[in-house]
């Protein structure tokens, strides 16, 4: 039911605004006296960085010989200032080095929280947003983008203060020096600036189609890792291979398009405002000079050339990190989109606890669809009681697995209502209706660890007694003893040293292990050999002995016994009875026991 696959760019609904940027530094609110540390080593740094532009003047005009004649107490002021320099360079070492450390740890831990709440997030949403997308694009938000927002407040954040203080302080330090020339030095700038904001508008755009073209392939690698046996047993590695090779293409397109304007960054900044500012530069001081030759020393001079390349220094630095943040701004649309992605499955905020129930089951005029527009069931009505077996069977498609998902309100409703125990599913909180409702789906998952600790995950707080007599109660415990080191073999999350059986004991067992007072049995049985299956039948009867149960199945041996069974078509049910009675009806059921 995936809306966005590996071939379609996400469409992000709400672009890169300064809403995002402000909950982006939300974050660092619990930091702030660490960021105004920060600042003042910056700062303290960047006064630092001016001073020796202002002591080559003093050099040249106090040091240097002055028409072949050395200056009084040349070597006094010589090494004075000598003394000063190295000490600024000592003090420049011990402030980059802690406001490097102090940066470093300060993004990390702030990357950290916005990876919790993304992963925290993305727990509470429910089946439908997984629906709308693959796994290889959800999987690269909470990895890739969360670790190139580190790149903000580690190493972008902090040269873009520096920069803008060292530009300003260079100004102001030339404005001190000759006001005339720092009038020149901002009017060269202007076309500059304008220029750099275009860049960076057009470069976001950009930014944003590779992003979405690195998704998809990213998304078909996952997809295609994930289904690795299907693709070698139907012969498909080289046309595999073929989409993979267009998708890369497309992201290499993008990112050339991408790179065209990232580029022009730097001839922009290094060449040619470079160049007309230093043209404007000499071409004033040439006329003061002519106009008045004692108005303007041989040191200011040096000293505003200086300024004047730290200046352009510090803009080409900055523009760096306009380039690369406007890169990061479309990992930010994405990582808040999830974060702002209201769950549609979720508490109300009256929810309460659902006590202890018994098992009665009641849907009342229950109307879903997964789309919004294309209904599966419409005013379904059923009222099961406690204890009662129920076998679901019908075509594929009809709403089988839709019945089951809904009593465990993986989705809601459309309309109408579901009871338990007369308790809205709607009214009770999340965790204590699946706490008492137990599903065990026909694809099996298990996670990469030790065989016991699979079955302890329904319930962490059991003993390892408690688990293997889980793992005893459904047959497990024979195969399980066999591997090498028993209940504590490792096995990866695909499982694939265990058979698909034995896979399935082991959700079985985890099942089990849970004890809800309503379990729901979805082709539960479908990869168990007959031999199992019939242990399993027996080991049934005891566990969903004065439990309600739903169960989905093919095989007629699994359902034949149920107390009542129902024939879901056309978005209802449409027969309902013991086999006994539905078969002497001679409908839908009967057809379908004939052709096994």
């Amino acid at each position: 039911m995936s809306r966005n696959l590996y071939f379609e760019d996400e469409v992000v609904k709400n672009s890169f605004n300064f809403h995002m940027l402000g909950k982006l530094f939300s974050y660092a609110k619990k930091y702030k006296k660490t960021y105004i540390f920060v600042i003042i080593l910056l700062v303290t740094n960047s006064i630092l960085s001016l001073i020796p532009a202002s002591l080559n003047a003093k050099i040249i005009n106090d040091v240097l010989p002055f028409n072949g004649r050395l200056q009084d107490n040349y070597f006094r002021t010589a090494v004075i200032i000598l003394s000063i320099w190295a000490s600024i360079l000592c003090c420049q070492i011990i402030t980059n080095y802690f406001s490097t450390k102090v940066t470093t740890r300060l993004g990390n831990s702030i990357v950290y929280e916005i990876r919790q709440d993304l992963f925290r997030h993305l727990m509470k949403l429910g089946f439908d947003y997984y629906d709308s997308r693959p796994t290889g694009k959800i999987l690269v938000r909470i990895t890739n983008y969360t670790s190139e927002i580190a790149d903000i407040f580690v190493g972008h954040l902090t040269t873009i203060i520096i920069n803008v203080l060292m530009m300003v302080a260079c100004l102001i330090s030339i404005c001190f020096m000759d006001i005339r020339l720092a009038v020149v030095v901002i009017l060269a700038e202007i076309p500059f600036s304008l220029i750099v904001w275009l860049l960076v508008r057009e470069l976001q755009k950009r930014a944003r189609l590779t992003k979405n073209k690195a998704s998809n392939r990213t998304a078909f690698v996952a997809e295609d890792i994930n289904g690795i046996e299907v693709i070698k047993a139907f012969n498909r590695e080289k046309l595999n291979e073929q989409i993979h090779e267009e998708l890369s293409t497309k992201h290499f397109r993008a990112h050339m398009r991408f790179t065209n304007v990232n580029e022009a960054f730097y001839p922009l900044s290094h060449g040619v405002i470079r160049i007309i500012s230093n043209i404007l530069l000499y071409t004033v001081a040439l006329v003061i000079i002519i106009k008045n030759p004692t108005s303007l020393t041989l040191g200011v001079l040096v000293s505003v050339t200086t300024y004047m390349q730290m200046f352009a220094e510090a803009l080409f630095s900055l523009c760096q990190r306009f380039q690369n943040i406007a890169t990061l701004t479309t990992n930010m649309e994405r990582i808040f989109e999830v974060l702002e992605t209201e769950p549609k499955v979720k508490d109300s905020e009256d929810a309460y606890e659902m006590p202890e129930i018994k098992g009665k089951v009641s849907l009342r005029n229950a109307t879903f669809s997964y789309d919004g527009t294309n209904y599966i069931l419409e005013k379904v009505n059923l009222e099961v009681e406690s204890g009662e077996t129920i076998a679901i069977v019908g075509p594929t498609g009809a709403g089988k697995t839709t019945i089951v998902n809904l009593l465990s309100r993986f989705y809601n409703l459309d309309s109408g209502e579901i009871l338990i125990d007369g308790h809205n599913i709607n009214q009770v909180t999340l965790k204590s209706l699946r706490r008492q409702v137990g599903v065990m789906m026909q694809d099996t998952f298990l996670f990469s660890g030790e065989i016991i600790e699979n079955i302890r995950f329904s319930k962490p707080e059991a003993t390892d007694e408690e688990c293997i007599n889980a793992a005893k109660k459904v047959y497990a415990d024979d195969f399980i003893q066999k591997l090498p080191e028993g209940y504590h073999t490792k096995i990866k999350s695909a499982a694939s040293e265990l058979s698909s059986g034995e896979r399935q004991l082991l959700s079985f067992a985890r099942l089990v292990l849970a004890d809800p007072k309503i379990i729901i049995l979805d082709e539960a049985t479908s990869n168990i050999d007959t031999q199992t299956e019939r242990k399993i039948q027996a080991m049934m009867e005891h566990v969903l002995k004065n439990r309600t149960s739903f169960i989905i199945a093919h095989r007629l041996s699994t359902i034949k016994n149920a107390d009542r069974i129902l024939y879901i078509e056309d978005k209802n049910i449409a027969e309902s009875g013991n086999h006994e009675e539905l078969m002497q009806l001679k409908g839908k059921y009967y057809e379908l026991v004939a052709k096994h």
